[in-house]
């Protein structure tokens, strides 16, 4: 007769739990570079005045939701510089601070640190003919 004590249960469904976080945080990784991009058009085009007089309040929306969510799935370094990007760019929304040349240089600051903390999905292998 074949038996299955509470703990093998126990040990087998957090595998199974852990499986799934690690799906989900790989899931989440893969998406955070089109969410950078995205944040990296909305300010190119909030400094260009482009068609769209929300630019700013778009990326705003962008980065809030990337500093809620990073750590949550691994990414405690991409959730506190989008934090950081996020107040900044929720002061100069709300007029508590000038969009002058030091709000750009801080903006520019904080788009590169989280360009170097978003992790870049694996490059396809070159494949050599002969």
């Amino acid at each position: 007769m074949f038996s299955i004590s509470g703990t093998d249960i126990m040990t087998k469904t957090q595998a199974e739990i852990q499986r799934q976080l690690e799906a989900l945080s790989r899931n989440y990784a893969h998406r955070l570079p089109a969410q950078l991009a995205e944040i990296q058009s909305e300010w190119r085009c909030s400094q260009h005045d482009c068609e769209n007089p929300h630019a700013l309040a778009t990326m705003h929306r962008i980065v809030h939701t990337v500093a809620g969510s990073g750590a949550t799935f691994g990414f405690p370094r991409v959730s506190d510089t989008a934090r950081k990007l996020n107040l900044l760019l929720e002061n100069a929304i709300a007029g508590k601070i000038p969009i002058d040349s030091e709000f750009r240089d801080k903006v520019g600051v904080l788009l590169a640190e989280l360009t170097r903390v978003v992790p870049q999905p694996p490059r396809a292998p070159a494949f050599v003919t002969k």
